[in-house]
């Protein structure tokens, strides 16, 4: 599979086909900046629920997380007029980890 240096990207978000095209980008560069939904990363208690989206990808994406940047839901629906963005999105760096 091609080596990237970097991928940005901003995919489509229905339910969690974000967060899986996500998944199968990372092994493909070496540094990825996503913009998505962050709801399932910054659920509090994600970590105390059973069948939730932070289980399921913390080792593939949580845990590789650089960098977090986080635009409101208020915010978002500005920077994308005429969208129904009703969620906060994350403007995510993702690499080796340590965020």
């Amino acid at each position: 599979m091609p080596k990237f240096d970097y991928v940005v990207m901003n995919p489509p978000y229905s339910k969690n086909l974000h967060l899986d095209i996500l998944e199968k980008v990372i092994p493909c560069a070496v540094k990825v900046i996503n913009i998505s939904p962050i709801f399932w990363l910054i659920d509090k208690f994600a970590k105390f629920k059973t069948k939730v989206a932070y289980h399921r990808y913390e080792e593939s994406i949580s845990k590789k997380l650089e960098n977090l940047d986080v635009i409101s839901a208020k915010e978002s629906q500005v920077m994308f007029e005429g969208t129904q963005m009703c969620t906060d999105l994350g403007i995510y760096t993702i690499g080796k980890g340590r965020f």
